[in-house]
């Protein structure tokens, strides 16, 4: 192809590449341009590679030079904004996918904090129903955790100062453990994940209902408040998400 065809061809693109570039060094560009910047650079090097390789003029190469340095310095220096494109992912970007899938969360909420709620309620009013869930060793050990006259409260109720840590990093290896369980058992069709917010729901439940009945309401709920609203929410969108794993294997 000659140079005068192949310039003829492609002028349009380098100018609007060229206006590109200036918008972005000025902070000016407008987002929509900014999302297809790289295929806008990837093609204007391609035609760099062609006027190299079909020996054109050196005023041409040159030009096309310039634009591709100064398109390697904004594609790198956006780039490298890590922290900004996680920070719009999470209160951007995730906030937005969870209202698309808006089915799928409110499915897995209703199952698990009904069961929740159920449960909580009918172990409050019926206190045997509890054994049916856990075993009298389990509750005594939980009763122990959220006696009102322990030192202190929770998983290691007897632990000294230096072991926060310790009780930190056991509370969140095991709410991972749980949502990271009930997303990945989405793999049997969904199915997997609709036991395990239920199986969850109701073990949670019968533990309130009958820490609440026997009294230790205000140590139980005091400790649960801090951390249960991300836990427990975290818990019903890994299980929304399991749902649309199964759904995608059923499609």
């Amino acid at each position: 192809m000659k140079q005068s065809l192949f310039e003829s061809r492609h002028q349009a693109d380098w100018d609007a590449f060229a206006a590109q570039l200036d918008a972005l060094e000025r902070g000016k560009a407008e987002a929509q341009a900014g999302s297809r910047f790289a295929a806008d650079y990837r093609r204007l090097c391609q035609h760099l590679a062609l006027a190299e390789a079909r020996g054109y003029s050196s005023h041409l190469i040159e030009q096309l030079q310039q634009l591709a340095m100064r398109g390697h310095q904004q594609f790198y220096r956006h780039r490298s904004h890590l922290g900004a494109q996680l920070v719009r992912f999470l209160f951007g970007g995730f906030p937005r996918l969870v209202r698309n899938e808006w089915r799928s969360v409110c499915v897995a909420s209703l199952l698990f904090f009904g069961s929740l709620a159920l449960m909580g309620g009918l172990t409050y009013l019926y206190p045997e129903l509890i054994y049916s869930l856990v075993s009298p060793e389990q509750v005594g050990e939980m009763e122990k955790m959220y006696d009102p006259d322990a030192r202190r409260l929770g998983r290691f109720g007897e632990r000294d100062a230096g072991d926060d840590w310790v009780m930190f990093g056991f509370y969140i290896m095991n709410n991972i453990g749980i949502a990271f369980q009930t997303f990945a058992s989405g793999l049997l069709l969904g199915l997997g994940s609709l036991f395990f917010l239920l199986f969850n729901g109701l073990m949670i439940g019968a533990v309130a209902g009958h820490l609440t009945r026997i009294g230790y309401s205000e140590t139980f709920w005091s400790f649960v408040v801090g951390h249960g609203a991300f836990e427990l929410t975290a818990i019903a969108l890994a299980g929304a998400a399991g749902f649309k794993l199964g759904w995608a294997l059923l499609a």
